[in-house]
């Protein structure tokens, strides 16, 4: 059976689906910008923010938009 089930059945099991791994995904994305967006603040401010922070709030914003994505994908669905 190929990746992509339309007959309806759970994927099998240690198998993400395409939805989740594209909001798995969007998080990383969603964090990673975060980091670019911390270090431009640093290199042009003059103040710095502490790893600890960087790191907590960069992984609340992956899961925040993993959350998102997956939450929104089936609003906004073409079809």
């Amino acid at each position: 059976m190929s990746d992509t089930q339309s007959s309806g059945e759970p994927p099998a099991s240690g198998r993400l689906t395409p939805e989740v791994k594209a909001s798995l995904l969007w998080g990383v994305v969603g964090g990673l910008a975060f980091l670019v967006l911390v270090q431009g603040y640093e290199l042009v401010g003059s103040e710095s923010v502490t790893v600890p922070a960087k790191v907590g709030v960069a992984l609340a914003v992956a899961a925040g938009a993993t959350l998102a994505t997956y939450l929104a994908r089936s609003r906004f669905a073409a079809g």
